[in-house]
């Protein structure tokens, strides 16, 4: 029993730091939220269910070369083209071929 309590006395640093550790390991997971759950409900190619839904933050969007090559002619080919007339411009070309 000597032998035990002389144990004990030598290593009591120790084991104060084992206790103080256990202690804050079960005091920490303690404090740890309980329901970490994504508060919305959807399934794999389905359309989004609620309402909308933004990111806090930009992210971009990758497409191939051909994509961009491709939607790069459409809106050449779709594309209405806006002129503003000089009505100057007429009288000005006349007067230069006198």
């Amino acid at each position: 029993m000597k032998n035990f309590t002389n144990k004990l006395y030598r290593n009591h640093s120790l084991i104060y730091k084992l206790l103080l550790l256990i202690g804050s390991t079960i005091l920490i997971v303690y404090l740890f939220p309980k329901s970490g759950r994504f508060k919305y409900n959807f399934e794999k190619g389905k359309p989004w269910q609620s309402e909308t839904l933004q990111a806090p933050f930009t992210f971009a969007i990758k497409k191939s070369d051909a994509e961009v090559s491709e939607e790069k002619n459409k809106i050449k080919d779709n594309a209405e083209y806006y002129f503003d007339r000089d009505k100057s411009a007429k009288a000005n070309v006349k007067e230069k071929l006198k």
